[in-house]
């Protein structure tokens, strides 16, 4: 008999490549979206997926959506992302992001079905004081309403996984990219804005800095580590990074290079971008909990990943 999931946010970058994962695996899918008309699917075309609508600021749906689907495992995606917007929208952020993962927990609690559970945190829920590599044990003290929601849920589900025995854990994730990337990321900016210039289509590109550094890893990587924690014999929170960092300067250098372009000659840096980052610490995740429990490891690169990028939006700008 098949397995079934429930993914939530099926069609963010993340779920999408859940979804063609699950999908090789023989899954029966069910993916929730916040919009149904108009939706343009992410995930391979082989890829089946029973969709439903989701309003994640009505929290009672999400119970009746468990209850209808009965999934064997739940995977949420869903919420809003980091960036100066969330200041705009805070509310809305801790209750997408922290609240609705409450309801999902209680939901959890109180249905008869042994349903594992897996949440998208965010190496945010630590905050950035210095350079420093992050592992399972470190300091939770974020800086930001994103990184605040995130750790709320991630207390939650630590709290309800000791109390009521549910099999849930949250998966933090360090920063992750791919040819699905929304282009309001400054990683699909860049490749995308490198083949535009190459492509005569655009003559510069701005950027707010070009010295933040970050651990990028590929996105698929990262949700096949999310479906190794739930089919692990116990449940846990575990670090999901690459353990290494490259500077903004370093991801523009790669990206335009294999253009056959110096990114000298089309990045200019814009004092009118905000920073998020008042300060360049070098941050990175330490994997070594889910190495050596999950025996998992990223396994693109990130020369490989810039690669990937470039040559997806060159075949979707010519």
């Amino acid at each position: 008999m098949k397995r079934k999931a429930l993914i939530i946010g099926v069609n963010s970058q993340d779920g999408s490549y859940l979804a063609d994962l699950l999908h090789s695996k023989k899954y029966k899918i069910f993916g929730t979206v916040r919009n149904l008309n108009n939706l343009k699917k992410k995930w391979q075309k082989s890829t089946k997926v029973s969709l439903i609508k989701l309003n994640t600021f009505d929290f009672t749906s999400i119970d009746k959506i468990i209850k209808r689907t009965d999934p064997d495992e739940i995977y949420n995606f869903t919420g809003l992302t980091a960036g100066d917007e969330m200041y705009d929208n805070v509310i809305e952020a801790c209750n997408v992001n922290g609240n609705f993962v409450m309801h999902i927990m209680e939901s959890l609690k109180n249905t008869k079905k042994k349903i594992r559970f897996c949440n998208s945190s965010s190496r945010e829920i630590f905050g950035v004081k210095k350079s420093f590599m992050i592992n399972e044990k470190s300091k939770i003290d974020p800086r930001s309403p994103y990184g605040a929601a995130k750790a709320f849920a991630t207390n939650i589900i630590k709290i309800y996984r000791e109390r009521y025995g549910l099999f849930c854990g949250s998966a933090i994730f360090f920063n992750h990219e791919s040819p699905r990337r929304g282009h309001n990321f400054v990683t699909r900016k860049i490749s995308s804005s490198a083949v535009r210039i190459k492509l005569k289509k655009q003559k510069k590109l701005k950027l707010g800095t070009l010295d933040s550094f970050r651990d990028w890893g590929f996105a698929g990587d990262y949700v096949n580590a999310m479906w190794l924690m739930l089919q692990a014999n116990k449940p846990d929170d575990y670090i999901i990074s690459t353990g290494k960092t490259y500077t903004i300067r370093d991801f523009c250098e790669e990206a335009f290079n294999l253009l056959d372009l110096n990114y000298l000659d089309f990045v200019e840096i814009d004092t009118n971008i905000t920073l998020r980052e008042k300060k360049n610490y070098k941050v990175a995740g330490d994997f070594t909990k889910a190495k050596n429990e999950l025996e998992w490891k990223p396994k693109v690169k990130f020369r490989q990943l810039v690669k990937m990028m470039i040559e997806s939006d060159y075949e979707l700008e010519k």
